[in-house]
């Protein structure tokens, strides 16, 4: 799976939009939204905030292709 992947199997898993999500990271919606589509990749800090919110870990959130 993709980081992206994981990352949007770990947000339904809890049960939150990426709206809360957002919120709750002090990122924007958008930028989650690329992150989950494989638009863009989150950096160490924004990876640390997602796992954080998301009460995983930030390996869990590191996807490989293919």
């Amino acid at each position: 799976m993709t980081t992206g992947e994981l990352l949007r199997a770990a947000r339904e898993k809890v049960g939150i939009s990426q709206a809360k999500l957002a919120s709750l990271t002090g990122m924007h919606r958008q930028q989650l939204y690329r992150y989950e589509k494989g638009i863009n990749e989150p950096e160490l800090p924004q990876l640390r905030l997602l796992a954080r919110a998301l009460g995983v870990e930030p390996g869990d959130l590191i996807g490989r292709d293919g």
